[in-house]
């Protein structure tokens, strides 16, 4: 594993201007591109098969994929093989990117919804594939290569595999991929290359008996070193497009796009680096959280703007309505019910039926009468059931309030 400084990146203006030092062998002139090109680590590792591909057909086979139709392990047998992938490869580039800059003087906003770090910025995927080009770019100038693929976690290609056998980064027990001085926070990025290049050797680094992001999963999801996907707060929010599990949604919290937790307890990114590249650190584009009422009252045109170029647009304008009217429900404030209330009327069913919960969880007589008046004038089985749940919820709480 190579560990790359701070740098600047270059325009793709600049590609024939960045001169490279003659006494390097190839790939040091190709890890000293990249380091301009603003990679903070780059690695390299053969295309033989690679092994985690076994442990990962079992975690299909064991279910912990459900809900990703597409991970199937005739999907992982490919991604296994890089030379299926790219015949006249020789070798892979492993590339990893940090996106982590710290929280300073942020006061925490009232009705709030939670954003994952990496969704902050710019789409990492067009931010990763653009620096990656322009790397095989000069691959392809400087040493007539001809062969090349580019992966920024869109193929078929088990990434973190290929980064923890290039001594990127090192398997954490919470499944994501821990590096040395920017811990689990970097996106990954591959080009399989026709070059034949001098391999890096794994890490020889662990978690040891650390099991701090295993117990701050407040769905249990993780057990070392797997995740089952139908308990994990990211695949609901942003992978899943539907009703959400009743059981699932307090313990979503205000999450409306993914999930940190086991990222923040880690002691690997207590001390970490922070990000060098302007696409993750532009306060221009940051969207640290969101307004939960704003989502509610988002137009799709509204949506458009808000979310261009940002891969929250993942999780859809009526997944983030869902998402939030969850976040609103467990915030338990008053002063979302009538703005509940009116996507219980005008808005698609998987919103209605996560507002309906909502004004359940937040209880009061707003709330029950918006209920009873949308369960009067409904035919729709699955709302009607949940409708009544949350009168239901609510009942269950104003009995217990007169019993105390």
């Amino acid at each position: 594993m190579t560990h790359i400084g701070a740098s600047t990146s270059p325009n793709v203006h600049h590609l024939e201007r960045l001169d490279v030092r003659k006494d390097l062998s190839p790939k040091d002139e190709i890890v000293s591109f990249a380091t301009n090109l603003g990679f903070d680590y780059v690695g390299v590792t053969s295309v033989e098969s690679l092994e985690r591909g076994i442990t990962a057909k079992g975690r299909v086979r064991d279910g912990f994929m459900r809900g990703l139709n597409w991970f199937t392990e005739e999907r992982v047998a490919k991604a296994s093989s890089p030379q299926q992938l790219l015949p006249e490869a020789r070798s892979i580039l492993s590339l990893a990117v940090s996106y982590y800059y710290p929280l300073e003087g942020l006061e925490p906003l009232e009705l709030q919804g939670k954003i994952a770090r990496y969704a902050w910025s710019q789409d990492y995927h067009s931010v990763l594939k653009h620096k990656a080009k322009l790397l095989v770019q000069f691959i392809e100038k400087q040493f007539d290569s001809r062969h090349n693929r580019i992966f920024v976690d869109d193929g078929p290609l088990l990434e973190r595999a290929v980064a923890e056998r290039s001594g990127v980064a090192w398997y954490g027990k919470n499944t994501m991929m821990l590096t040395r001085n920017h811990g689990s926070w970097v996106l990954l990025a591959e080009i399989l290359t026709d070059l034949s290049l001098p391999e890096d050797q794994k890490l020889n680094k662990n978690c040891g008996s650390c099991t701090m992001c295993l117990t701050a999963c407040p769905t249990g999801a993780l057990t070392p070193y797997a995740l089952d996907n139908q308990k994990c707060i990211s695949f609901w929010t942003i992978e899943h497009k539907g009703i959400i599990p009743r059981d699932m949604r307090p313990l979503i919290d205000t999450w409306v796009f993914g999930c940190d937790l086991c990222q923040e307890v880690c002691p690997v990114n207590r001390k970490v680096r922070q990000a060098r590249d302007i696409a993750f650190i532009s306060s221009d584009f940051h969207i640290r959280s969101v307004d939960l009422i704003g989502l509610l009252q988002m137009t799709p045109e509204q949506y458009q703007v808000k979310f261009k170029g940002s891969p929250i647009k993942r999780a859809k304008l009526n997944g983030l309505k869902r998402n939030a009217c969850i976040a609103l429900g467990n915030i338990g404030d008053e002063q979302a019910v009538s703005h509940l209330g009116h996507v219980l009327i005008h808005s698609e069913r998987v919103v209605q039926v996560h507002a309906a919960w909502a004004l359940g969880e937040i209880g009061g007589l707003q709330a029950k009468e918006i209920l009873t008046k949308a369960l009067l004038s409904n035919k729709d089985d699955e709302l009607i059931s949940e409708i009544q749940n949350a009168l239901d919820t609510i009942k269950s709480a104003d009995d217990h309030k007169t019993s105390n």
